[in-house]
């Protein structure tokens, strides 16, 4: 939730001030919106890289930007390299293929963990190559 409101409402600066108002506006997120709403929001607007110039915001616009797909056509390998690739936008597909596969496999594990995947699905996305078809980076 913290996320969302930083990204929402408050500048990047980093101040103590800048904190208190990021965890005030957050706790009234938390209360007047459901967690599903919250992450929704938050998956529409996270910050997933630049492209001419432009940020390139939400989960559909990095799908495009990152494979040149919609969000409804990645496969299982390519929805964790977005998930993955949320923390570093600008470095991800720039790190060691070692390091990215590693990032990856993670995501997946941790998907298998919380059901959202089948421990089948996230070993056969764990053999495919990591490297997105159309890189747009």
């Amino acid at each position: 939730m913290r996320q969302l409101a930083r990204g929402l409402f408050l500048s990047r600066e980093r101040t103590w001030w800048r904190k208190a108002r990021e965890i005030a506006i957050a706790l009234v997120l938390e209360l007047r919106y459901s967690k599903h709403q919250i992450l929704e929001a938050y998956l529409n607007t996270v910050y997933l890289g630049q492209e001419r110039g432009a940020a390139v915001q939400g989960v559909g616009a990095g799908a495009r930007h990152l494979f040149g797909k919609s969000l409804e056509s990645l496969r299982l390998d390519e929805i964790a390299l977005l998930a993955a690739s949320i923390r570093a936008p600008n470095r991800i597909f720039v790190e060691s293929p070692a390091l990215l596969r590693s990032r990856r496999d993670r995501v997946l594990e941790a998907m298998v963990k919380d059901g959202a995947a089948s421990e089948t699905e996230a070993q056969a996305a764990m053999t495919r190559p990591t490297r997105p078809a159309q890189k747009a980076v």
